[in-house]
């Protein structure tokens, strides 16, 4: 008797490949946000941008890497749980947290443009 393969294992693996890259990318944020906030000196990254070492925007954007990098890890969590285990509940709520980080990156680009001389 032969296993026939469905469509689905095809998907199943694709949406784990997704959510492991999902995850790296939320560690490098993690990674980046806490570099910033923790290294004394602080100087390769303050020679990347015109900012003072004392500016409060700084420590924001660190603040902000960290939550987006824990945020990413923990839907990637979701959806990884999700399509190992097939269970919707999961899947459907991956997919809501992924068109709310959608609708976010089309807010913050259009922000960006609109404001881009400022």
């Amino acid at each position: 008797m032969t296993i026939q393969r469905t469509g689905g294992d095809g998907a199943k693996i694709a949406l784990i490949a997704y959510t492991l890259l999902f995850w790296v990318s939320g560690l490098a944020l993690l990674f980046i946000g806490l570099w910033m906030l923790l290294d004394p000196k602080r100087n390769y990254i303050l020679n990347l941008v015109d900012f003072s070492e004392d500016d409060p925007l700084l420590t924001f954007a660190a603040y902000i890497a960290i939550v987006a990098g824990a945020s990413s890890l923990f839907v990637g969590f979701i959806g990884c749980c999700g399509a190992v285990q097939r269970m919707r509940c999961l899947l459907v709520g991956f997919m809501i947290c992924l068109f709310f980080l959608f609708l976010a990156d089309v807010s913050i680009g259009t922000l960006a443009l609109v404001y881009r001389n400022k």
